[in-house]
């Protein structure tokens, strides 16, 4: 059984792998493809994650430029 320490360790790695996250998609990403993003995932989160994970993978492959 987790300990709270255990909880808040892991807690606190979540919102650092968001914040991450939020922070490639800012350098990556145009302010209004950003905003689009976030539209998107107010309806269809399930898809805005997909089309973040895209984007990272369109990163790492080097298509960025």
């Amino acid at each position: 059984m987790p300990t709270q320490q255990d909880v808040a360790q892991a807690q606190q790695k979540q919102v650092e792998q968001e914040q991450m996250r939020a922070d490639l998609l800012v350098r990556i990403l145009s302010p209004e493809a950003k905003e689009r993003l976030s539209r998107i995932a107010l309806v269809k989160p399930d898809k805005a994650k997909r089309l973040e994970e895209m984007a990272r993978a369109w990163l790492k492959s080097g298509a960025a430029s």
